[in-house]
């Protein structure tokens, strides 16, 4: 991977996995649920169930905590293994052509990975870069470092986590240019200092670099 530090001009990348890298269908997910539990959601998922997956995300609390909360609050009865493919369920997957995408990025930037995950999405997205592609170095390949909430104790859009980064990094942080899907975590980014694009996940991440691997 080669390093920016001779090239000053250059920004420092850092994306968002969620939408950014790995297609999410949230809306499956939220679909699978609903039968699991056999219950009628609104649009969003309860409040309460969203503590549990900030929890989750920060290491707050064990995967066997957060699959007990779900028996606890809706069915004792309920096959862990259920609950952990509904989770699961808004991973969908990601393109061969991104992976590739990633690989020439990282000749010509220092890459960074920020996400907002968990380890049994983390375990489960393993799993099928092992299975679909025969990568086992996922976080070393494509990236210099790789941050993750739940390893970390730290969340988006809190400022604590920009300055952590930043500060892992060893850098100032208007070199950094951010890629996020969420535009609270975009938004947040800019009050720290760091650029940072709203990426739609409609359009690919191919739309965001030319066929040299530059940022367009």
């Amino acid at each position: 991977m080669t390093a920016n530090s001779d090239s000053p001009e250059k920004p420092i990348l850092v994306f968002d996995f969620g939408n950014v890298i790995i297609d999410i269908d949230y809306q499956q997910c939220h679909n699978n649920f609903q039968t699991l539990l056999d219950v009628q959601w609104e649009e969003k998922i309860p409040i309460e169930m969203q503590e549990w997956i900030v929890l989750l995300e920060t290491g707050e609390i064990s995967e066997e905590t957060f699959l007990w909360k779900f028996q606890s609050k809706y069915n004792a009865q309920l096959n862990p293994r259920d609950i952990i493919d509904c989770w699961n369920s808004m991973l969908t997957g990601i393109p061969k052509g991104r992976l590739e995408l990633l690989a020439g990025i990282a000749t010509q930037y220092d890459t960074y990975l920020l996400s907002n995950t968990n380890s049994i999405h983390l375990g489960w997205i393993r799993r099928y870069l092992k299975r679909e592609y025969d990568c086992e170095d996922f976080d070393t390949k494509y990236f210099n470092q790789t941050f993750y909430s739940h390893e970390i104790g730290m969340v988006k859009p809190n400022e604590n986590i920009y300055a952590y980064v930043t500060q892992q990094i060893g850098c100032a942080p208007s070199d950094i240019l951010f890629f996020d899907d969420l535009f609270d975590n975009v938004e947040a980014a800019r009050s720290f200092g760091w650029q940072a694009r709203l990426h739609d996940p409609k359009e690919g991440l191919e739309q965001q670099f030319d066929s040299s691997f530059q940022v367009v």
